[in-house]
């Protein structure tokens, strides 16, 4: 089932991208922190997807990876001119407590990612939470967003990392 769905999502990208010429590409990625991420990119923007759920290998159905968070998106957008568009989403199954995005923007310095800027936004009592910003960068580096995506409901806390593919901005 979690494949078709993959399938149905790649073969509708794919004919938005021949609608509009651009090449955009799809893959699923097992990111830094061990979590599945289903990341689409171009030359200008990349986006990637935790969507927690499991497959139970013996059956065909799928079963919830928690109680409350569904799933996270990071995203980031080359403006031109130096500006990054970066913004993320949490997305829950049901009202919680706290629900927060947190997103960092890193650069490629020297072989390793550090974190250029954060934005964060913490919800109360709902089930989702969102956050972005536009900023102005240096120059002739590559920059990625690092989200963190966390659902809490009385002392259960659940949270997944998102990372999308770097963006050249020159």
């Amino acid at each position: 089932m979690k494949n078709k769905n993959r399938g149905i999502l790649l073969i509708i990208l794919a004919v938005i991208c021949m609608l509009v010429g651009t090449t955009v590409s799809a893959e699923s990625v097992v990111n830094e922190d061990g979590i599945e991420n289903i990341v689409y990119s171009d030359e200008n923007s990349s986006q990637a997807i935790a969507e927690l759920i499991l497959m139970n290998p013996n059956e065909s159905d799928i079963s919830l990876y928690g109680q409350y968070l569904s799933y996270g998106i990071a995203s980031i957008d080359n403006l031109g001119g130096g500006q990054v568009n970066f913004y993320g989403d949490t997305i829950c199954y049901r009202d919680s407590d706290i629900v927060v995005v947190a997103l960092s923007l890193q650069r490629l310095v020297g072989g390793s990612w550090r974190t250029y800027t954060t934005i964060t936004d913490t919800s109360y009592n709902t089930w989702t939470a969102s956050a972005g910003t536009t900023v102005t960068v240096p120059r002739g580096y590559s920059y990625r967003v690092k989200g963190v995506h966390t659902a809490q409901k009385g002392s259960t806390v659940e949270s997944a990392t998102t990372y999308t593919r770097d963006v050249y901005i020159g």
